[in-house]
């Protein structure tokens, strides 16, 4: 039986494929579980700024794309890499980040903007 922490923070694959998405993005801290995870962004996250967004979008997207990497092997029997499903979340996560219509020009937030490769144009000035 499955429960919701191992599926998608204790798993192997499913920690590997968070690490990968979180860890070069600025978002060290990792826990071996989703409910420390939501605790966590819950006390650190309740402010509007881009990268706490991001964070939570970033969360969002992986439990998604776990949960229909885990069906596409049970019911498909097909499977990809982690690298493919780390690909989708960071697209997703960019396709979201695209909705904005102006981002604050900050320090922190052009840093972001460099990792995630968001256009200057983005910014306010």
């Amino acid at each position: 039986m499955e429960s919701h922490d191992h599926l998608f923070l204790c798993c192997p694959f499913a920690l590997l494929v968070w690490r990968e998405v979180k860890t070069p993005r600025g978002y060290t801290k990792i826990f071996s579980s989703l409910s420390s995870e939501l605790v966590w962004g819950g006390l650190h996250c309740r402010e509007t700024s881009l990268k706490q967004s991001m964070y939570k979008w970033c969360l969002a997207a992986t439990v998604y794309h776990i949960w229909r990497e885990r069906n596409s092997r049970i019911f498909r029997n097909h499977g990809v890499d982690s690298t493919s499903v780390v690909n989708r979340i960071v697209d997703d996560v960019s396709a979201r980040l695209c909705s904005w219509r102006r981002i604050p020009a900050s320090v922190e937030n052009h840093d972001l903007g460099l990792t995630w490769g968001i256009p200057r144009w983005m910014f306010r000035q």
